[in-house]
């Protein structure tokens, strides 16, 4: 078995593609985009919805897909059992799958909070390509994820702000996770 996520998943007929040309990742069906056409759909959702907007429903998206993938990934991994660290690492590798890029996430308390770096975002690299430098973050879809993420593993509500991001020209992006009172 190879120590790759990925490599592992098709080796044990986890990631497949059926007859049909529907890609299973995990028993569920995966859509494959080319990160060009993601940072073209966020930079034209942009322009007609306005920066606001287009990132509260990026924001949504990644909330929406961890609510999905822990509703999927529940029992199958039983997550009840695991420990907080085994759950960060399987959603770093999910994360990485996704093609977000590598991720660090540093301890998580509720006093302090955490600082989760994204180094390679893809999403944010791509934007940053069709529109050029943006004097702001453009990663929601993944601080959706992070929020989302932090609030079903340590039972808190948090805020999330991206402090980094290759869209402005940072070398990695990076994520400030608060706990809300």
């Amino acid at each position: 078995m190879s120590d790759n996520f990925f490599s592992n998943l098709i080796e044990t007929g986890q990631f497949r593609v059926d007859d049909d040309g529907h890609v299973d990742i995990m028993n569920e069906f995966a859509m494959i985009m080319p990160s060009p056409v993601a940072g073209k759909l966020y930079y034209e959702m942009e322009k007609e919805l306005g920066e606001e907007k287009c990132a509260e429903i990026w924001k949504d998206i990644g909330r929406f897909q961890v609510e999905q993938a822990a509703e999927r990934y529940q029992g199958r991994y039983n997550f009840e059992n695991m420990s907080r660290n085994k759950i960060i690492e399987f959603t770093s590798k999910m994360i990485k799958l996704n093609g977000f890029g590598d991720i660090k996430f540093s301890e998580f308390t509720k006093e302090e909070g955490a600082k989760v770096t994204l180094a390679g975002s893809v999403l944010a690299s791509r934007y940053r390509n069709i529109a050029g430098e943006k004097d702001k973050p453009v990663d929601f879809w993944a601080a959706g994820i992070l929020e989302r993420h932090f609030e079903v593993i340590f039972g808190v509500d948090v805020e999330v702000e991206e402090t980094k991001c290759l869209a402005k020209g940072d070398d990695h992006c990076s994520f400030d996770i608060r706990t809300i009172n």
